[in-house]
């Protein structure tokens, strides 16, 4: 569409951005038009929870047109959590319904006198009275919008958000029962920081997006699906939840904050034991022939299927492995905007904290924390997202949970710059150990990709692996495709059937190289975001779990990545990228990428 809408609270303005064709050519959309404005916009050292924050809005080339997985909109703006870059996409059709109203990406800074949300019509944005939806979950803010308004996709933030907890997220509540979730890095609490509550799009007759082919879209589309049918046949059948049986079976399931990587009541909670005692009905998002989503029953309601990363947060690192909790806690999460991983993981550091003495009971609200407590966990997920009693505390995350409790503390806290790690051992998986250090979330498991294959626990051309990974999905976010159609549809690695996608949309066919290093552009934009905030090789470490501790038992039995291999990988990683020795980007890739604007080395 060309176009960016800069929505500014405090003035109650909404300024139009014409975009130059040069921009899409080395940024693509989506997560490349985010960094840009990020850079460009957001001044190193604000409080991410200020008015001086951005928080955006992005599609992508692909949006809209009907090419699998391509219904996804990236949120992005400085993290409550980490203080850095951050960005997070969700599924469902908020996207397309965006880009239908004329604009690519739209923009919201400053803080409204009060309680408001910006209606986004054709060629026009309205900024709107909120105070009725203060309070109210999102599954409430899409009712009561429904009784004003017809045809329309909303992104909200729930109660989580409405008292700034550290990882509350953005839903896109849908009336098929599975809400787009935008989950991790605390971009509700931004959200909710500006007396912001919601941004409406209004669905349009006329404004698909023009293609530069439709042969071409249905000759991808049908090329695509061809690989769909063969390689995503496990995600049909049980979704994400697939990877608790598979996982634990290579001993590399996080269990009780870490403590193991073999869950013994894996088999209660496994997406096979989803499927026989709870599964109704299969969903997928706009556009999406794959159905990931699940719905299951509970208490005579269908309700949303937890994914794998939930039934890990939820289950096992807390050591629930009572499906009815997992659901219950699922779901809770959902109705009030919280990260479900943050959430479980936070849990589980404060366990082991009370357990080792390092909180007392009084402390912990006068709860006796211990894993493998159900309720307890429902009872803390209420708590967080009020925060009251020890809620308060858990609604920091684990970095800053740790910084308050001290002592030797910071040894339990399973997180990399300030965000939870998520439920891919960076213990086994070498690939996710330089990830999960050099990535410019943090412990985030959508930059550098697992492959659970012969030879994953080695250390050997795992450095090349998460920067080629690192690069494609940079590339992912900026058309902005699922990561499972686009690994799975079109090639785990950069190919020219990735090129041909674009070309089919947009008529421009980059070679593989060149669309490698758009991905490797954006990829050294974050990062500079983020040096300027104060990153350096300092803040590329692990866990303390992750270096010191060996996996006590199973196939992986000893695995760990120490701290003086993690150096070496450091050494490698940097080099291959143009950074000097301390991982600030040099003047040399800076000059290649056209990024000097940006940043002197």
């Amino acid at each position: 569409m060309g176009r960016i809408a800069h929505v500014n609270l405090s003035t109650q303005r909404v300024d139009i951005e014409t975009i130059p064709d040069e921009i899409f050519g080395k940024l693509i959309g989506g997560n490349g038009l985010a960094a840009k404005i990020m850079l460009e916009r957001v001044n190193p050292g604000i409080d991410p929870l200020s008015p001086e924050n951005i928080l955006i809005f992005a599609t992508g080339p692909l949006t809209g047109t009907g090419i699998q997985g391509s219904d996804r909109v990236c949120v992005a703006a400085k993290s409550p959590l980490t203080g850095l870059f951050f960005d997070s996409y969700m599924g469902g059709r908020f996207a397309s319904t965006l880009k239908q109203t004329g604009y690519d990406v739209v923009t919201i800074t400053g803080k409204a006198d009060k309680a408001s949300y910006a209606f986004v019509d054709r060629d026009n944005i309205e900024i709107r009275d909120a105070q009725e939806l203060i309070g109210k979950s999102p599954g409430e803010v899409l009712a009561t919008l429904s009784a004003e308004i017809r045809d329309f996709e909303v992104c909200t933030t729930g109660i989580a958000g409405e008292n700034l907890v550290k990882y509350a997220n953005l839903v896109h509540p849908r009336l098929s029962g599975r809400p787009g979730i935008a989950g991790r890095g605390g971009l509700g609490a931004v959200m909710a920081s500006k007396n912001f509550k919601a941004i409406v799009a209004k669905r349009v007759t006329k404004g698909r997006p023009k293609v530069y082919s439709k042969r071409l879209v249905k000759e991808m589309r049908m090329a695509v699906q061809a690989n769909l049918d063969t390689k995503t046949k496990h995600l049909t059948s049980l979704g994400t939840a697939f990877g608790v049986s598979a996982i634990n079976s290579l001993g590399a399931l996080g269990t009780r904050n870490l403590r193991d990587e073999i869950f013994e009541g894996a088999g209660n909670i496994s997406g096979e034991r989803l499927r026989d005692d709870y599964y109704r009905k299969n969903l997928a998002c706009h556009s999406c022939p794959v159905a990931c989503g699940k719905l299951c029953e509970l208490d005579n309601e269908l309700v949303k299927n937890p994914e794998y990363e939930t039934l890990y947060a939820l289950g096992s690192m807390v050591g629930v492995d009572h499906l009815d909790s997992i659901i219950r806690g699922s779901n809770l999460c959902d109705e009030y905007g919280l990260d479900t991983i943050s959430m479980g993981v936070s849990i589980a550091f404060m366990i082991e904290c009370y357990e080792r003495g390092i909180i007392s009971k009084e402390e912990a609200s006068g709860y006796d924390l211990r894993f493998g407590d159900g309720d307890l966990m429902l009872t803390l997920i209420e708590e967080t997202a009020r925060r009251q009693g020890i809620g308060s505390l858990l609604a920091e995350g684990t970095k800053r949970m740790s910084q308050t409790l001290r002592k030797d503390s910071w040894k339990y806290a399973y997180q990399v710059k300030g965000l939870e790690l998520a439920g891919h051992s960076a213990r086994a998986v070498k690939t996710r150990s330089i990830g999960y250090a050099t990535g410019t979330r943090g412990g985030s498991h959508q930059d550098t990709r697992s492959q659970y294959v012969p030879g994953m626990s080695d250390f050997e051309g795992k450095v090349e692996q998460a920067v080629a990974s690192q690069n494609m999905s940079a590339v992912g976010d900026s058309l902005i495709q699922c990561r499972f159609i686009m690994e799975a549809g079109c090639g785990r690695a950069l190919n020219q059937m990735h090129c041909n996608v674009l070309a089919a949309a947009t008529g421009w066919c980059p070679t593989t190289l060149e669309l490698n290093e758009i991905g490797e552009r954006i990829y050294n934009m974050e990062r500079i975001f983020n040096v300027r905030e104060g990153i350096s090789r300092k803040d590329d470490t692990l866990p303390y779990r992750v270096m010191w501790e060996e996996i006590p038992r199973g196939p992986l039995k000893g695995q760990r990545t120490s701290q003086e291999k993690l150096e070496e990988l450091l050494d490698s990683y940097y080099q291959l990228r143009g950074w000097d020795k301390n991982g600030i980007p040099g003047a040399e890739m800076l000059e290649r990428l056209g990024l000097t604007e940006y940043y002197n080395a």
